[in-house]
């Protein structure tokens, strides 16, 4: 009997251990130039983001960023469509409505402004999507940018499945630019 309790204590012991290790293999996810993404220890550290051009925070005159959000959660979801055009302060259109599975036009959902603090915002937003995030968040995020700049044309997509992406002084969410926009709208 004392035999059997102890092998159950071992086993325990070992067993908590390796959760340990593995927990520990998990935490830190490396990314683009050494930083690290931490998963399920809250947000990253937007402010550590390296921002690489295209930025948002320095469109030109006549530049614009197409930017499709669409978010699938467990509830059902949303797509955004916003065209950002510059300079700061950022005119900002915003389409959308809150169903994920949406093809074709959305209806206009209204104006906002973005500041250069805002636009900055967005890009570490746009910089924390270019290290490709991984998650097992239940819900998954897919953005496609178009940039139209006059040195050319560039696109980018992203999937994101972290739930890492909110609001802080570092970061503007897509979501948060949007509910602008349907807020100034009677």
């Amino acid at each position: 009997m004392r035999t059997l309790v102890v092998m159950k204590t071992v086993v325990a012991i070992v067993m908590i251990a390796a959760f340990s290790i593995l927990q520990d293999s998990l935490a830190t996810e490396p990314t683009i130039d050494g930083i690290q993404i931490q998963i399920g220890h809250g947000p990253p550290d937007f402010s550590q983001l390296p921002l690489t051009r295209p930025l948002v925070s320095k469109l030109k005159a006549g530049e614009t960023v197409d930017i499709r959000a669409t978010t699938q959660h467990c509830f059902g979801g949303y797509t955004y469509a916003l065209r950002l055009t510059g300079p700061p302060p950022l005119s900002v259109v915003v389409h959308g409505r809150h169903d994920a599975a949406v093809d074709g036009q959305l209806p206009s959902l209204g104006q906002t402004i973005l500041t250069r603090a805002d636009a900055v915002r967005v890009d570490r937003v746009l910089a924390y999507y270019r290290t490709r995030p991984e998650g097992a968040c239940t819900s998954s995020t897919t953005v496609s940018v178009d940039w139209k700049l006059r040195s050319g044309s560039k696109s980018e997509f992203w999937v994101d499945d972290s739930c890492a992406v909110v609001d802080s002084e570092f970061a503007l969410s897509l979501y948060s630019v949007a509910q602008r926009a349907a807020a100034k709208t009677p």
